[in-house]
């Protein structure tokens, strides 16, 4: 890339809309915004070192270049070569133009190169200008629960310091316009000593709570139920009758129901844990249904009315049940009257830590080779790998990170474990989400051992490698 000719200072102020125009365009393929400036690969080095070769130093007007500039420190990382001679020029700009635009722009690039490192995607138009702008992004941060907060950020700013941000500005302002940014616990590394008024276990609440009613909780309906009752109490204090109920999607696993009530209709058998089956009416329930079903076989009519007519009997059914579980959940949340919100969330964790595999990350897998059930759950956690039938609380298999020896995706959606012996192939979406994650997990042990290593020899012994 070469510069053009001096320009005025008035015309610098176009090198955003530029970049943006470049960046975005929609008939170009996405790739990496400025590559239409300086192509990837061994070119990179050269474009770079021939646009600061062209810089006019001496027209600190001109700050089109040098926004183009900060634009690309905070998204390549330059060769060692290239980076040497391009933070001696940096340097030797600011010396020479003290105070100037361009000083504060060279002194933008130099902090962004220590900071810049490889990026997955290309920079939002949000975030081209607040780089040429040499200022920080605002954005809100929500929380599972409805918490969000209002924090500024950069092109450097890590998930660390979003979260410490987070839990210095929470606060209850809402945006529902455009998408949200959420904050999510990643790696949870020892939940048994989080403090309980600490804001980190606050997030454990609403994600643990996140899981249970996208059915991601194996538990009994009774527990589940429970759980609802203390969750009621934590959004709503004690019981009232002029209290407004939300949605029992809201506190309750309908999925879960859902699964049982058509369960029973294709076997006709006692749903586990129902609360029909408990009051004496699931059978007189199942009868009615199954009745109903044979009395449409036998009318005349095309195929189409028939399942329109099975398929509105299986709503009502499940309006019945739904209206079941709503009665049980408010008997429950009645009981606990006198409850604080602080003890309703202690509690509803402690119920919900009895779960062997609280802690894993559960995505839906399907297994196609037969040595595993169909549907699965893959649970992903420090200290190893598990694998559920969907819905159960017990693991099928647990590879602990040792027997692992390797991980990956050989075709897309299709992700492949290697332990002592034999190979896990699985289908699913989350493949990077999965692969990451596991990354996350076995770096944390590596460096913990490490360090423990470096403790150990710095008392003359010798640690073994894993």
């Amino acid at each position: 890339m070469k510069t053009s000719a001096p320009e005025s200072a008035s015309s610098g102020e176009d090198a955003s809309s530029l970049i943006e125009a470049r960046c975005h365009d929609p008939n170009r393929p996405a790739e990496c915004p400025i590559s239409r400036f300086v192509p990837a690969g061994p070119r990179l080095s050269i474009n770079l070192q021939e646009d600061v070769q062209t810089f006019p130093e001496t027209t600190p007007g001109n700050l089109c270049s040098w926004k183009i500039l900060a634009c690309m420190s905070c998204t390549f990382v330059p060769t060692r070569s290239i980076l040497r001679y391009l933070k001696f020029h940096l340097r030797r700009t600011r010396e020479l133009f003290p105070g100037s635009e361009m000083d504060r722009y060279a002194a933008f690039a130099l902090d962004s190169l220590r900071k810049t490192r490889a990026r997955e995607n290309v920079p939002s138009q949000e975030e081209i200008r607040s780089i040429v702008a040499r200022q920080d992004m605002s954005t809100t941060v929500h929380c599972h629960g409805g918490g969000s907060c209002k924090i500024t950020i950069n092109s450097h700013t890590t998930a660390g310091e979003v979260g410490d941000k987070a839990m210095l500005s929470a606060s209850a302002d809402e945006h529902n316009t455009g998408w949200k940014f959420y904050f999510k616990l990643y790696c949870f590394l020892d939940t048994d000593n989080v403090p309980k008024d600490s804001v980190e276990f606050a997030f454990m609440f609403e994600q643990a709570h996140e899981a249970v009613i996208r059915g991601q909780y194996p538990a009994p309906e009774e527990t589940l139920q429970f759980l609802a009752a203390l969750r009621l109490q934590y959004l709503l204090g004690d019981h009232s009758s002029q209290a407004s109920f939300p949605e029992m999607s809201q506190v309750f696993p309908m999925v879960r129901l859902r699964a049982r009530v058509q369960n029973s209709a294709k076997t006709f058998t006692p749903g586990a844990g129902s609360v029909a089956e408990r009051s004496g009416t699931a059978e007189r329930k199942r009868s009615s249904f199954l009745e109903g079903t044979l009395r449409r076989s036998f009318r005349s009519g095309s195929l189409s009315r028939q399942k329109l007519e099975e398929e509105n009997s299986l709503e009502a059914w499940m309006r019945e049940e739904a209206a079941a579980v709503r009665t049980s959940v408010m008997d429950k949340w009645k009981k606990l009257q006198g409850m604080n919100q602080e003890q309703a969330m202690v509690k509803y964790m402690a119920l919900v830590k009895e779960w062997q595999g609280y802690g894993s990350t559960l995505f839906n897998v399907e297994c196609r080779d037969g040595a595993f059930p169909s549907e699965l759950w893959l649970g992903v956690s420090r200290e190893a790998i598990s694998v559920y039938k969907r819905g159960e609380p017990w693991p099928l298999e647990v590879f602990p990170y040792e027997q692992i020896l390797s991980f990956g995706a050989p075709l897309p959606n299709s992700y492949k474990i290697a332990v002592e012996g034999r190979e896990l192939v699985f289908e699913t979406h989350m493949v990077m989400d999965i692969a990451k994650l596991m990354k996350a997990y076995i770096s944390m042990i590596v460096k913990k051992r490490y360090s423990n290593c470096q403790s150990v020899s710095s008392h003359g012994s010798q640690c073994s490698a894993w």
